[in-house]
């Protein structure tokens, strides 16, 4: 394998998505309660705790975004366009996923009126509008969903890989994840959600320096001995 192909990258998607599955539905074992699961050879507690680490699953994604992203700046040829057009590939199916989502909770239980228009119809306007762009994270408004947070780390993403690729031509890729791991620590931020984009911006990182540098043609094509025996 000389580069992750698209087969590759799809490959390893959906051994996250296996991964988030599992995460979200057994990492704790009261959502077992009351159901005929059986996790043989595991017991449920040792199946929530293996779930716990399946959050790695994100890793996974944000690893392939790099890659796929910097893979994708390189070749945009007017890379000013370059989030815009990214912002509407990520966005579109996102949109879709929100009106029905929108609908059926509405029919279900009324948590759509109730969730946005509690206070007044302007605030609900405007935090309807925050979610349909994927931005309440970013924004910091009511969330409609909380597993939407990662469309607006997408986005974050997608922001982050021109300045990245940019610093890493200018210092280099050592002295930019160098950067990376330093700076937030001497601006005394520490506390990072998982449900954010911010931890996750040195996988990002990583993904793009294994592009960059051909990383992963290196590591997996085996070195040429040359051996000679008389």
């Amino acid at each position: 394998m000389n580069e992750l192909s698209k087969n590759d990258s799809n490959i390893i998607k959906g051994v996250a998505i296996i991964l988030m599955m599992f995460h979200h539905l057994f990492r704790l074992a009261s959502f077992s309660k009351g159901y005929n699961t059986n996790f043989f050879p595991f017991t449920v507690n040792r199946m929530a705790r293996l779930c716990t680490f399946f959050k790695i699953c994100v890793s996974l994604f944000v690893f392939i975004t790099g890659y796929g992203l910097l893979k994708n700046y390189k070749k945009n040829k007017n890379r000013q366009t370059f989030f815009i057009q990214r912002y509407f590939k990520i966005i579109s199916p996102f949109w879709f996923v929100a009106i029905i989502y929108f609908i059926y909770t509405q029919l279900y239980n009324g948590k759509f009126i109730n969730f946005f228009f509690s206070k007044n119809i302007y605030t609900g306007i405007f935090n309807v509008l925050i979610n349909f762009l994927g931005l309440s994270g970013l924004v910091q408004t009511a969330n409609y969903s909380g597993n939407w947070w990662y469309v607006g780390a997408a986005l974050v993403f997608v922001f982050m890989v021109p300045l990245i690729y940019t610093a890493s031509k200018k210092f280099g890729w050592f002295n930019t994840g160098l950067a990376i791991v330093i700076i937030p620590r001497i601006l005394g931020i520490s506390n990072f959600s998982t449900t954010t984009a911010t931890p996750f911006i040195f996988t990002l990182y990583l993904g793009m320096l294994a592009e960059d540098t051909h990383l992963i043609s290196k590591i997996s094509t085996p070195p040429n001995l040359n051996l000679k025996f008389a």
